[in-house]
């Protein structure tokens, strides 16, 4: 449940915040809660929308649709239901077919994902590759290495929790 009431789109009094959100509804079809509610901060909200714009960059090397599938990966990570319902329906606009979008979880063994893909997801954990390595690997920047790593090792702690608890009950 939300401390605050999003404001509509209609009540947004900056004219430059309100053309960025309607990047929103070309996207995804809507404009998320937390930025109607962030736009009582234009400035917050404004920034949180240029760091979306940068990572979800059409120009990168990295392919959109891999970067919405490694969002969603994250947002599973963080146990977050709100981003998962926005991760999927970004990545199903923007290539991902709903098939492969169902079978997100299952990226190790699933013919639907290719190398790359699985890659992004456990390089690091599975061969102890330097982050330079990985991006070299990859062909893809050591920051965006950092963001795949920081958001496969919380998907692993997510997914690990029960047995970690299953452990600690055993003598």
């Amino acid at each position: 449940m939300s401390r605050m009431q999003p404001l509509s789109i209609d009540d947004c009094a900056d004219p430059e915040l309100r053309e960025m959100l309607e990047h929103f509804v070309n996207t995804l079809g809507f404009v998320p809660n937390s930025l109607l509610t962030m736009q009582r901060v234009p400035g917050f909200a404004k920034s949180v929308i240029q760091m979306n714009r940068a990572v979800f960059a059409r120009d990168g090397r990295v392919d959109l649709g891999l970067k919405r599938l490694v969002a969603h990966m994250a947002s599973f990570a963080a146990g977050c239901q709100y981003c998962k319902a926005h991760t999927t329906v970004s990545a199903t606009r923007h290539g991902i077919d709903e098939e492969k979008m169902a079978a997100v979880y299952e990226y190790r063994t699933n013919p639907l994902f290719d190398d790359r893909e699985r890659a992004a997801f456990v390089l690091r954990h599975y061969q102890d590759r330097s982050m330079q390595e990985i991006a070299d690997a990859m062909d893809i920047a050591v920051g965006t290495v950092k963001s795949l790593l920081f958001r496969s090792t919380r998907k692993m702690r997510t997914a690990l929790a029960p047995v970690r608890e299953d452990w600690r009950g055993t003598a």
